[in-house]
């Protein structure tokens, strides 16, 4: 692809893979330096302590009640054997390797190997994503897409906020003896190799519930993130686990392995907001993201645009509300200001650093880009007319914006309403 046709759609040709060692996540652990800014040189801790102080002095929206809610509803997202899908990949059920929890002794054998059949009829990518559209939404998801796997977006290395280990990730085609790998396989040396033909990705949202996540920033709201985080834990190694059943390689990924954001807007599932999000045509920001990459033959959807960037030229609503002031009232530029910013996209990059050092000053996380988005808003008659003229047109996206705040929409609302 010429350069200029390669930055027309927003990517540099020198673009250079992310390392998941400076998300910001990863960062509060090993960057000292950053680390020193924080209340306690852990974020994890950090938050924690400080949502403590907010329990036992009654703060509205961070009392019992509140963080109880929140809290609640990371259980299944922070078991164990389910937190990978978040803090590292390839443990746990978002192992790359087939679960075998379908059969009786849990052998780790697919369901199609241990019944002895062939798959026979699974080679008609229309059928196939038809089936895995249908079992994405029976197993809790809502929204999904499919998209060709472009490599940019799978991290250069994964890093493991458990060990505080890492490796590189590879496909096979970079091997010296790629056929060696037709399954996904981690080498004693922590490289992680993907094979080649595993060219496509299941993008899996999960909605964020709007009531909730106008409390931001409180536990109520919080409690919205949490269930979107247990609710992938939930769905997307059930629904790999299909596909390794049939015959297939799945693997299944949370915030590891690979950038969510640009693979849901390859998908279709919408476009990147200034908030840094995904904005989706019917959720808004409100959606959780994770990915299964796999070599089952599925239809390919496409990217939409319904407005979103030029909207967000206007608005800016996300940028004044932001109380850490990490999001970027400037036009879109090629390179962030920090080491969690990967350059060479054009795009708004957020201070993370900002964010998370709010974050653990409240003891919570903080939704207040979504709450504020005039996208957030669940569908309706006015809603989706507004959508539509928004789509075919920029010219009203001021006023617009004027008449979002007139009527009061993105207001942080009372926890004791939402109970």
């Amino acid at each position: 692809m010429a350069p200029n046709e390669t930055e027309k759609l927003g990517v540099q040709n020198d673009y250079r893979r992310f390392n998941q060692k400076y998300e910001m996540f990863c960062r509060s652990i090993w960057d000292e330096e950053f680390a020193k800014t924080l209340p306690v040189p852990n974020y994890a801790v950090a938050l924690t302590r400080r949502a403590l102080q907010q329990i036992r002095s009654r703060n509205p929206g961070h009392s019992l009640r509140e963080t109880s809610l929140c809290w609640a509803s990371w259980t299944l997202a922070s078991l164990e054997n389910v937190g990978p899908g978040w803090r590292e990949g390839n443990r746990g059920l978002f192992s790359w390797t087939p679960l075998g929890a379908s059969t009786s002794h849990h052998s780790q054998v697919p369901l199609w190997q241990y019944a002895k059949v062939e798959p026979e009829w699974l080679d008609d990518p229309v059928v196939n994503t038809a089936s895995i559209k249908k079992m994405a939404r029976v197993f809790g998801a809502s929204d999904v897409g499919i998209t060709r796997l472009d490599r940019r977006w799978i991290y250069s290395n994964w890093w493991s906020r458990y060990t505080r280990q890492g490796g590189e990730i590879k496909f096979s085609d970079e091997m010296d003896d790629p056929d060696q790998y037709s399954e996904p396989t981690e080498l004693l040396n922590g490289t992680r190799i993907i094979p080649s033909k595993m060219e496509y990705v299941i993008v899996l949202g999960f909605e964020r519930g709007y009531e909730g996540m106008a409390t931001s920033p409180d536990g109520v709201a919080g409690c919205e993130t949490g269930l979107g985080y247990s609710k992938m834990a939930f769905t997307t190694p059930i629904l790999a686990e299909y596909i390794r059943n049939l015959g297939f390689n799945a693997i299944p990924t949370g915030n590891d392995t690979a950038l969510s954001v640009p693979l849901a807007v390859d998908a279709g599932l919408g476009q990147l907001g200034r908030n840094g999000l995904l904005v989706s045509p019917k959720y808004g920001s409100r959606l959780a993201l994770s990915k299964i990459i796999t070599d089952m033959p599925l239809a390919l959807g496409h990217p939409t645009e319904f407005g979103v960037t030029e909207f967000c030229r206007t608005c800016k609503k996300c940028a004044e509300n932001c109380p850490s002031g990490a999001i970027s009232s400037d036009e879109p530029t090629w390179e962030g200001g920090t080491i969690s910013n990967n350059p060479g996209s054009l795009k708004w990059y957020l201070d993370a650093e900002r964010c998370m050092k709010f974050w653990t000053d409240i003891g919570e996380d903080c939704s207040n880009c979504i709450r504020v988005c005039p996208f957030n808003k669940p569908p309706g008659l006015i809603h989706d007319f507004v959508r539509a003229i928004i789509k075919r047109t920029s010219i009203l996206n001021g006023f617009f914006t004027r008449l979002d705040d007139a009527m009061g929409y993105g207001k942080k609302k009372d926890s004791k309403d939402f109970f």
